[in-house]
């Protein structure tokens, strides 16, 4: 789901293996590593909540269908009874349960459709909250980046001046053995 840092201090499995293998990055200090902790968290809620409205959503569509289905079923009942007697005062009674039906049913559909909303929008608040930690993290994959460049740097520095030192004692040890 989201890669997370292996130590605070350090970097993540991911940005590690991309961009410094080469270099000890045990002193990489990432100056924003909070708020990236505070962004994972932010996406950690988002998706609860995103799963919460999905499973509402779930259930208002389930309740949608059983209205639908009880409606369905109310309206075959009351035109068999229509068919095999014609009371008048059950009739009545039959249509005006349907019509109390409808209105469960037309409920559960403005439900559904509010759920749906909800639903649409926490994946929207989900997707801006990704795209701000996708920031976060690529802005540390660069700083590791540079951090792991710098330290080539320096290490391409002490072993130069490591070979000079080592050329200069050689060559005035020979300029000794010859003067």
């Amino acid at each position: 789901m989201i890669a997370r840092a292996q130590n605070p201090g350090t970097s993540s499995s991911h940005a590690s293996s991309s961009a410094a293998k080469d270099v000890d990055i045990r002193g990489f200090e990432y100056p924003l590593q909070t708020v990236l902790q505070r962004q994972e968290w932010k996406v950690d809620r988002a998706l609860a909540e995103l799963a919460r409205a999905r499973q509402q959503l779930t259930h208002a569509d389930l309740e949608l269908q059983a209205r639908h289905e009880a409606y369905d079923a109310q309206a075959r009942a009351t035109l068999n009874m229509t068919r095999q007697h014609l009371d008048p005062a059950s009739h009545l009674r039959a249509i005006g349960y349907l019509a109390h039906l409808q209105a469960l049913r037309e409920h559960a559909q403005s439900e559904r459709d509010a759920r749906h909303a909800a639903w649409q929008a926490q994946r929207q608040h989900c997707a801006s909250e990704r795209l701000r930690l996708d920031g976060l993290q690529h802005h540390r994959e660069e700083a590791l980046a540079e951090y792991a460049d710098e330290m080539r740097k320096r290490q391409a520095n002490e072993s130069d001046r490591d070979w000079l030192a080592r050329v200069s004692v050689k060559h005035s040890a020979l300029k000794e053995v010859r003067g």
